[in-house]
């Protein structure tokens, strides 16, 4: 395998692998453009009705010192916390607090 080839592979495993990462991230980055994430895990219709949502409610939200998650991120967990009925336990391992 020559350097070309071999760097054409390692940059294509990379890019593979970002989208990978960024699917499992709970991110506005990561819900954009993907109808179906929002909807399975908000109950949400549509990325832009999300962030609709997000413009009227970040407003009024407070910023913790020791907060580890993004507003956006926040609003998120408590919708898919109503919408899958997922545990504390479950949501804490996801965002990763």
């Amino acid at each position: 395998m020559n350097l070309n080839s071999e760097l054409q592979t390692l940059t294509t495993e990379n890019t593979m692998l970002k989208q990978q990462l960024l699917n499992t991230q709970f991110t506005k980055e990561s819900f954009e453009g993907n109808d179906r994430k929002v909807l399975s895990m908000t109950g949400l219709p549509s990325y832009m009705a999300l962030m609709a949502l997000f413009g009227i409610i970040q407003p009024h939200m407070s910023e913790g010192l020791m907060s580890t998650l993004s507003a956006f991120q926040k609003i998120v967990l408590v919708l898919m916390k109503v919408r899958l009925s997922k545990s504390v336990q479950d949501l804490a391992y996801r965002f990763g607090v």
